[in-house]
């Protein structure tokens, strides 16, 4: 059974293991895993260096304690010294069915990382050996040689070099020079982390290395060096080795051999971005095999913008950020300009403008630059939504109050004028006879507005629509059964809100049934509101109206009465005494009163003053009164 055993040990020393033996990534190994836990890494920094530890214990008691789960230790692979040894130190396994001297046994795969060895856990592969280090008699021929076939596999797997910086005791931390070479190679790597002695004073490592790697066989003494060239230079990796000649060389780049790369040296000819990765050499002889370091080509690109900065429409007030994306060799430098002037400043990969004003609107930039060169992004425009009034002022309604700014929408009553700030806030400004312009403390949260005659109203965040101002004709009292709305208008005297259900709510004045909507108005998207007549759009792009269908001298002017056959609409809209429609191909039908419509060409630009009726207020027995547009009658 012994022999047998050793016959194993030397053919997956020799020819890497073909003993298939229940699952392990080594064929030689068993397959003896925790069970019910999970103890290592599924990811690491790349397995780099193999250690070797020793037990201080026996082979068969330490694999059962490893791969018990409350154990905060784990390892990868595990080798007998000595079949149920001991030795005069004490020591005793008493363990007549203890496995031969070099029986290996994996207890994590290869593609993990367990802990064995604390900060070094991510980047090294571990082996523990049975033995103590007071006594030599435990590392046993066998065990150099099953160990030294176990490494050699590692090395060749995972592309490990088979030197003394890579292959190494639990204890290299004592060793200077390593420690010094690790500074150099491997910084990232804390040295200091483990304070073992592993495997100790005794453990041959003249014997066990040239095991793994025979005297004869391939040696690397230089490794290929990483490197950065431009785009387009050449890259040279080089490598020496030492060993029985001839050496034969076949380069690697990522997974793949390179057709041809059969020298010391190879050259990436006309380097590009494609080129850029892992880069690594095996050598072989008649005596073995060594697989170098990887060396990493990077190469370096010109800047390419692979996000340009998006234009944007803000409102007076706003910031507005600028942002682009690159691909190249970083560093990076940034010069954004406006106008293709630069900014003082905008240095960075995003530009942020606060406080936008109307000066700020215009096309922005930015040049981006490393050191092979620069490229510049397309224009992104800004453009502002100017907080402005115009128009008669004679109630202040067309002076902005200060303070509005940062406003999304806004909206004009006959004499007051309101804004919806971004932050949900409303403000008023002109008339505010009629407490018009008094905006409810409580509304902190509005989503729209619409200003009427003398009287305003907002929906909330939630739906709600709260209103104020003059309330004559109880315009300014929400139905209660109101629901859900996703859009209102305001009339002169009267109110109209689009439920979420698309149907309509009116209320106020209905002196010419305005808050009456004709049977079957439903399915509407957007509603408007003129002087005294209302209009619904509907799903299917027709248009429904209702209410006052005259002028102000009582002449017929029709609109309340939609055109035939208007189809494919996408917005209304409606005046005092005439109503709008935009249809979707982008044309615009109007319809009611047109005696102010444009003047012609040649005829004098004068008009007489048109007298326009306004339904009474309380107190006034008047039915209507009529005033000229030169005076203003808002109590009548």
């Amino acid at each position: 059974m012994v022999r047998l055993a050793l016959m194993g040990l030397v053919a997956g020393l020799l020819f890497k293991g073909t003993l298939a033996l229940a699952q392990p990534d080594y064929a030689p190994a068993h397959w003896t895993p925790p069970v019910g836990c999970t103890k290592w890494y599924t990811s690491g920094y790349g397995h780099n260096f193999c250690v070797i530890h020793d037990m201080e214990g026996y082979y068969w008691t330490t694999i059962s304690y490893l791969n018990t789960c409350s154990v905060s230790a784990s390892i990868y692979y595990l080798v007998n010294g000595l079949q149920n040894g001991s030795d005069t130190s004490g020591h005793s396994e008493n363990n007549p069915s203890d496995p031969p001297a070099g029986d290996i046994t994996q207890s994590v795969r290869e593609q993990y990382y367990a802990w064995h060895v604390i900060c070094w856990n991510r980047y090294m592969f571990g082996t523990e050996h049975e033995g103590f280090v007071s006594n030599p008699v435990w590392y046993s021929e066998e065990m150099y040689q099953a160990s030294a076939g176990l490494q050699r596999h590692l090395c060749d797997t995972h592309n490990i070099p088979k030197d003394r910086n890579h292959i190494i005791g639990h204890d290299e931390w004592q060793n200077a020079a390593w420690t010094s070479w690790m500074a150099t190679n491997w910084p990232q790597i804390d040295t200091t982390c483990n304070n073992h002695t592993d495997p100790g004073q005794y453990w041959d490592w003249t014997h066990f290395m040239a095991l793994i790697a025979p005297p004869g066989a391939p040696v690397i003494t230089n490794q290929p060096q990483s490197l950065a060239v431009n785009q387009g230079q050449d890259a040279a990796f080089t490598v020496t080795a030492g060993g029985d000649t001839p050496l034969y060389y076949q380069w690697w780049f990522d997974s793949s051999n390179i057709a041809g790369a059969t020298n010391a040296t190879y050259i990436r000819t006309n380097a590009q971005p494609a080129d850029a990765g892992s880069y690594f050499v095996v050598i072989s002889n008649q005596l073995g095999t060594v697989a170098s370091a990887t060396a990493v080509l990077t190469v370096n690109t010109p800047p390419l913008i692979t996000g340009q900065p998006q234009g944007q429409v803000v409102s007076v007030g706003q910031s507005a950020t600028f942002a682009v994306g690159v691909s190249g060799t970083p560093p990076f430098s940034y010069q954004w300009q406006f106008n293709g002037t630069p900014l003082s400043g905008a240095s960075n990969s995003a530009y942020l403008l606060t406080g936008a004003r109307s000066a700020n609107a215009g096309p922005y930039s930015v040049v981006v630059s490393n050191i092979l060169g620069s490229v510049l992004s397309s224009n992104a425009m800004l453009g502002l939504i100017q907080d402005a009034a115009f128009g008669d002022n004679t109630l202040g309604q067309g002076t902005v109050l200060a303070g509005s700014t940062n406003l999304i929408a806004v909206a004009a009553g006959a004499w007051h004028d309101l804004g919806l700030h971004a932050d949900g806030t409303v403000s008023a400004w002109g008339d505010n006879s009629s407490g018009q312009c008094a905006v409810p403390a409580t509304l902190t949260n509005a989503l729209a507005i619409a200003a009427g005659g003398y009287h305003s109203l907002a929906i909330r965040a939630d739906g709600s629509v709260i209103a104020w101002g003059a309330n004559d004709y109880g315009q300014t009292n929400v139905p209660a059964d109101l629901g859900r709305v996703l859009g209102i208008a305001a009339g002169t005297w009267h109110r109209v809100a689009l439920r979420a259900d698309g149907t309509v709510a009116a209320w106020g004045d209905n002196t010419f049934g305005q808050i009456k909507p004709p049977d079957g108005v439903v399915g509407v998207t957007a509603v408007a509101a003129g002087g005294n007549h209302t209009l619904a759009l509907k799903t299917n792009g027709t248009v429904v109206a209702w209410g006052e269908n005259t002028d102000a001298l009582g002449n017929v002017t029709g609109q309340s009465t939609v055109p035939p056959g208007l189809t494919n609409v996408v917005a209304i809209g409606a005046g005092e005494y005439h109503s709008l429609a935009v249809k979707g191909d982008g044309s615009v039908v109007v319809w009611g009163d047109n005696s102010q419509g444009p003047i012609p060409a040649g005829r004098a630009t004068f008009r007489p003053p048109r007298l326009m009726r306004q339904p009474s207020r309380p107190g006034n027995t008047t039915p209507s009164c009529y005033w000229a547009t030169a005076c203003r009658c808002r109590n009548c």
